[in-house]
């Protein structure tokens, strides 16, 4: 296949939404990487010029068009099997849409913030379960998160951690080791000669 021959809007969807690397769309393409990462597409069309013809936001440059974008390559079983393998996907509306997702979503409130599943970390990215979140509080929504109860409060290991200023680490280890959570949480750490670390 003649560079002549590459359709960008097929480029762009194999990149985007298949998730081939440039290396697999050379191959695919039969030209050198060189040529797919330069130009991505025919006659010296750009991959951004490429895809800004085929949207009409103006906003392809953006962290929110960036984090659409993540996010679909993300439910694809190529990239992130775990999420595939669970059935996470992006909803219709939104996985060909992207100002769909940007209506209900909003700016991105800063650099430190990304798209996180909230409240049903199994869900779907759909509207009523996405939001941005900083890591601080995507940690807070993991799958594997531990509430603790202690002196009849209940909190999440995570956030007793923060409270008392140690690592979550740390009291899952003691945990793991039979402590009882008061005493994992609220006995002092200590730091071993040999490891250097808070036991």
């Amino acid at each position: 296949m003649k560079k002549a021959d590459i359709n960008p809007k097929d480029l762009i969807r194999l990149y985007f939404e298949e998730g081939l690397s440039t290396l697999k769309l050379a191959r695919k393409f039969g030209v050198g990487p060189t040529t797919i990462r330069r130009h991505f597409g025919y006659a010296g069309v750009s991959l951004p010029s490429a895809v800004e013809t085929l949207t009409k936001h103006g906003m392809t440059d953006t962290p929110e068009y960036i984090a659409w974008m993540e996010m679909r390559r993300r439910c694809l079983p190529k990239h992130w099997k775990g999420y595939a393998d669970r059935g996470i996907k992006v909803c219709s509306e939104w996985q060909n849409d992207f100002q769909a997702f940007f209506s209900y979503i909003g700016p991105k409130p800063s650099p430190k913030h990304s798209v996180d599943r909230y409240p049903n970390n199994d869900g779907n990215y759909e509207p009523g379960n996405v939001r941005w979140a900083t890591a601080q509080q995507q940690a807070r929504n993991k799958r594997d998160n531990r509430s603790l109860t202690i002196n009849g409060e209940t909190k999440l290991l995570c956030e007793w951690a923060e409270q008392i200023g140690v690592r979550s680490g740390a009291i899952q280890l003691r945990l793991h080791r039979g402590w009882n959570p008061e005493r994992a949480v609220f006995v002092p750490m200590r730091i071993t000669k040999l490891s250097k670390k808070k036991v």
